[in-house]
């Protein structure tokens, strides 16, 4: 079946690839005549995605709450072209920009609080449901997962994705069952039928769950490591 990129994605990541060109004549070439223009399209991508946003949002399919950040993105981004702009239009785009981050504030202040009342089993339920305010949903549980993790990665450590009873079907897009990845600054591995929970719990038969792992580096050195200790031996025998 074919595959077809969300309008969304496209946005996002032509938003992304002329950022980093951006920077990168910044850097090197600060006065370089394309700056400009990368300026304005970069604008204009963010002026786009708010206007879907918007859209999106009067026909429901969004919180309101999810034009803040692109809003506030591209307020803040028109200082970069508002350098011959009269005193009155400078002072109208930091007094917006200054609204909408205070309005960002207490509209996650008050997510924070709503997202404490929930019986969720796992905290990172709870701090995506927070996140869910302000990015898609898909985004929020992977920065909650992140964050969960961040400062966990310890070998042997195992957390709980998910709980079942009964059979799962599928896996997680590109990430078959004992798959590796990285995240939190180390290397997990995925189990899809893992007949324990995690160190988070989890109430079920079975459990999706992903464990620490040494790096690949790790076990290599401390098996060249012993080798050498072996053949030194030997010599001195």
């Amino acid at each position: 079946m074919a595959r077809f990129l969300r309008p969304s994605s496209l946005i996002w990541g032509t938003f992304l690839a002329l950022s980093v060109a951006a920077l990168a004549l910044r850097l090197w070439s600060p006065g370089h005549p394309a700056l400009p223009w990368l300026t304005a399209a970069l604008l204009s991508l963010l002026a786009l995605r708010v206007g879907t946003l918007l859209l999106d949002w009067q026909q429901g399919r969004i919180p309101g709450t999810r034009l803040l950040l692109p809003a506030v993105l591209l307020t803040e981004g028109l200082s970069l072209a508002m350098a011959g702009a009269s005193r009155v239009a400078i002072t109208v785009r930091f007094a917006t920009a200054v609204a909408l981050e205070l309005l960002l504030l207490a509209l996650a202040l008050r997510a924070l609080r709503q997202a404490r009342t929930l019986q969720a089993e796992w905290p990172e339920a709870r701090i995506a449901a927070v996140f869910a305010a302000f990015v898609p949903p898909r985004a929020a549980r992977l920065m909650a997962l992140d964050l969960v993790l961040l400062g966990t990665y310890t070998v042997g450590n195992k957390f709980t994705v998910m709980a079942y009873n009964g059979a799962l079907t599928g896996t997680f897009s590109g990430l078959a069952d004992e798959g590796e990845f990285t995240a939190a600054g180390g290397l997990w591995k995925i189990d899809y039928n893992d007949g324990s929970a995690g160190n988070n719990g989890g109430t079920g038969s079975k459990f999706v769950t992903i464990t620490a792992v040494p790096e690949p580096a790790v076990p290599l050195i401390a098996g060249l490591g012993g080798l050498m200790l072996s053949f030194g031996f030997r010599r001195r025998q």
